[in-house]
């Protein structure tokens, strides 16, 4: 029995919590049925006749034992087996136009071949090739059997002898029936009973009946049609019901030595336990999606279908029109207008078919209402065997309430960070205005108790000094406001060089002052890029002037200009004394300053400055620092410049 496919029937089972009686019901008849098709193999293995099926390219997929003892091979099939090592019908050119000859459409080739068996004994044979179809009529494989010449005369015995193995095996089959039909349409074998309604049909009634003696004219146009395409060579695999009873039929026809269908094989599996089981399991699976606000959906993808959609659809969400059961884009009306191709996407991209899928979108607005309702759709896959997805159980939920709750909650957040934010920024602007006004405060008290010109005069000038202080914290706060509230920048084309350059003029006079050596190093080529010359200068000119604040007399200042990967870079060098490793983390927050005896000038705002703006123009800055002195690089994004 195929061990993934009861696993997964087991895992089926336990989800919808399936009666365990029925379970095992269920099971006993899917094992059946597999030792149905064993015993079917066994009877092959036993035929005298060389028997194998291969594919298209001569691979080969199954041998019967009789061809397994005449070449000496394993019962193991492998990749490297080829109809054609074995089997050496033509010249080897024509070979592959032989296969491809009989799967192109279905065809029946015979031909003399000799062969040499495990003992190195050359015996001619008449090897038939024949198309096997599936139910939908494809070609799927081909089917090649070898007979000994000199038992050509045996074949009515040979066929009498199959009939008669077919008759033991069926006397051992529960729930499946076997009809053995001539091309006359009359049963050479029928075997098997069944209930239908309140009698028992006794098939061994059958045999030497005609199938217009057998059915109704209810039945008879279905049969006919099924056992005459049988005998033309095309199996058949579909169910019929009869008066409650449902049958899975399927029939093959059967070949003589020259490639003749000589009569065809129909085997009845009465699946009536596995529907009604089906039906009560469906019933049961309603009952429980009936009672929940979520809809369920199954989607098959084999025949893309919605197979089953429950009442949760009319009822949850007031949607405004009545889906199609089949439709599998069933909830795209209901979606707003703007998250439909994320809809579409989801559904033919194969997300569904991943474990675990969900997706959320917005429902269009309900009239007289502009408020949004979100849904979330989340899929399963079910899978067979060789792991393919064969159904996709589906879930939508409304999720509008909680994604309300998420949103109050986030604004509660953001409020509380904001008033946080707001608290520590008066706080600390505070701290930098309450020094500068202790002063004016008390030499402005000092100046009004002097009648000394001189001292009045010292006393204003540390006054108009403060002044100038508060004013220039000012500004700075403003500056700092502005670039918090600021989305976008007036960009136009710059040189980068001449940026440099420019800011470097206005600080030439404290470069002169400290006696400061400036390398500078620019490339020849000119650096071009789209950026908002002011602020930009405001940047370099924080970091030049953050590193000329700790610079000693004699120090020494470099600015250099390159290019690395997608960046244009610009580093800032200076042999000051450093910064500990412990404020690294810091120095670019508000107002915070590595020199916490405030005896370095200074806000603690050039930092924070610089980084926002060179934010703004989708860049970034770095910082490396030892004893020998600090680096800041700055790196900002390299675009094309389009031509003028």
């Amino acid at each position: 029995m195929n061990t993934s496919l009861f696993a997964e029937l087991r895992n089926i089972f336990a989800q919808y919590n399936v009666d365990a009686r029925i379970q095992q019901h269920l099971l006993s008849q899917l094992q059946q049925q597999q030792n149905t098709l064993e015993t079917l193999q066994q009877t092959i293995d036993q035929l005298p006749q060389l028997v194998c099926r291969y594919d298209r390219h001569g691979n080969i997929e199954y041998s019967n034992a009789a061809f397994q003892n005449f070449f000496g091979l394993s019962a193991t099939i492998t990749h490297e087996q080829q109809i054609n090592d074995f089997i050496p019908i033509g010249m080897p050119e024509q070979r592959s136009t032989r296969l491809d000859r009989l799967f192109q459409m279905p065809t029946t080739i015979v031909s003399d071949v000799q062969l040499e068996d495990i003992h190195g004994r050359i015996i001619t044979y008449q090897w038939t090739e024949t198309s096997l179809l599936n139910a939908n009529g494809e070609i799927v494989a081909i089917q090649g059997y070898g007979t000994e010449v000199g038992m050509r005369d045996l074949i009515p015995k040979i066929l009498q002898g199959t009939i008669e193995n077919y008759r033991r095996i069926v006397q051992h089959l529960h729930g499946v029936f076997v009809l053995v039909f001539d091309l006359d349409l009359r049963f050479l074998l029928s075997d098997g009973t069944y209930l239908n309604g309140p009698g028992r049909v006794d098939l061994r009634t059958l045999e030497g009946k005609s199938i217009f003696d057998v059915w109704s004219d209810t039945h008879l146009d279905i049969m006919h049609a099924a056992y005459t395409d049988i005998l033309d060579g095309h199996a058949q695999d579909f169910e019929y019901r009869d008066n409650g009873n449902t049958f899975n039929v399927v029939g093959v026809p059967i070949q003589d030595l020259d490639g003749n269908v000589a009569y065809g094989v129909v085997l009845m599996i009465d699946i009536s336990p596995q529907k009604r089981l089906q039906h009560q399991s469906k019933q049961q699976l309603s009952l429980i999606a009936d009672h929940i606000d979520d809809i369920l959906f199954v989607y098959n993808p084999l025949l893309n279908q919605v197979e089953y959609l429950s009442d949760a659809y009319h009822r949850s969400f007031d949607l405004t029109h009545n889906p199609t059961s089949t439709n599998p884009l069933w909830l795209i009306r209901e979606v707003h207008p703007a998250d439909r191709p994320k809809v579409y996407a989801f559904w033919r991209e194969g997300r569904i078919f991943q474990d675990l899928a969900f997706l959320e979108v917005r429902l269009k607005p309900k009239i007289h209402t502009t408020e949004e309702h979100w849904i979330l759709i989340r899929t399963f896959p079910v899978r067979g065997d060789e792991n393919q997805v064969i159904r996709v159980v589906g879930i939508v939920k409304d999720i509008t309430a909680q994604r309300q709750e998420d949103a109050q909650f986030i604004s509660a957040e953001l409020e509380q960070e904001r008033i946080r934010i707001l608290t520590e920024f008066i706080d600390k602007a505070a701290h930098e205005f309450r020094t500068p006004l202790s002063i004016i405060n008390t030499n402005a008290y000092l100046m009004t108790n002097t009648s000394e010109p001189e001292r009045q005069q010292r006393y204003r000038q540390i006054i108009e000094r403060q002044v100038q202080s508060i004013s220039h914290l000012v500004e700075r706060l403003v500056l700092m406001a502005k670039l918090d509230g600021l989305q976008a920048l007036k960009r136009h084309t710059v040189i980068l060089q001449g940026v440099v350059r420019e800011l470097l003029a206005k600080v030439q006079h404290r470069i002169t002052d400290q006696n400061v050596q400036l390398n500078l190093l620019l490339p020849e080529e000119r650096i071009q890029l789209e950026a908002d010359a002011h602020y930009l200068g405001v940047a370099i000119t924080e970091l030049v002037d953050n590193a000329l604040k700790v610079l000693p007399v004699g120090g020494t200042l470099t600015v250099q200009l390159a290019m690395s990967d997608d960046w244009y870079v610009i580093m800032i060098l200076d042999t000051g004394g450093g910064i500990e490793m412990e404020h690294i983390g810091h120095i670019f927050k508000r107002f915070y300053r590595a020199d916490m005896a405030h005896t370095t000038k200074g806000f603690g705002l050039g930092l924070p400055i610089a980084r926002r703006i060179i934010e703004l123009h989708g860049g970034h800055i770095t910082v490396e620092s030892g004893k020998e002195g600090s680096r800041f690089t700055i790196f900002l994004p390299i675009q094309e410049i389009p031509d003028p």
